[in-house]
């Protein structure tokens, strides 16, 4: 009998879904973000899809000023956006916040996946594991802004 698989087991299971940009942002891979991030194949396809979708849509709007001035200094594209003198790193840090951002979506639906429950789970809540990659979207967002990302927590 096989066992249900936990959140970062391996399978061979493929996704092909494509989120579309618009020209100046890129185009989402699911399959890159279920790789990088070890997103596990029981959320299913359209979950996933739909959760990067909903996190692009979020940083979108977060960095609708970002993108007016990079256009106007004449970035046709994110890609085309120098960081710090990297050439490609805007692209990868607005990658980063989605998919950072995404996975913190879905930890919140981790619990109503089927997982094995045989011996004690050693990691972090699933509460934890969301602030943490909510936080690593922010810190993102911020290189992309060059500001500072202060997050506050509730004592």
């Amino acid at each position: 009998m096989q066992q249900p698989q936990g959140f970062g087991a391996t399978t061979s299971k493929t996704v092909t879904a494509v989120i579309p940009g618009d020209g100046w942002w890129p185009d989402l891979r699911l399959a890159e973000f279920v790789e990088l991030y070890r997103i596990p194949y029981e959320y299913g396809e359209a979950l996933m899809a739909d959760h990067l979708a909903l996190a692009r849509t979020l940083v979108v709007q977060q960095l609708g000023g970002f993108r007016t001035q990079q256009e106007a200094a004449g970035h046709a594209t994110l890609a085309a956006v120098p960081l710090h003198g990297f050439a490609g790193e805007a692209e990868r840090f607005f990658k980063r916040a989605v998919h950072c951002l995404a996975k913190a979506f879905l930890l919140a639906q981790f619990a109503t996946t089927v997982r094995h429950t045989m011996g004690k789970e050693e990691g972090k809540e699933p509460l934890e594991n969301y602030r943490q990659f909510e936080a690593w979207s922010q810190n993102a967002v911020s290189v992309l802004l060059d500001t500072t990302s202060i997050m506050v927590e509730a004592l």
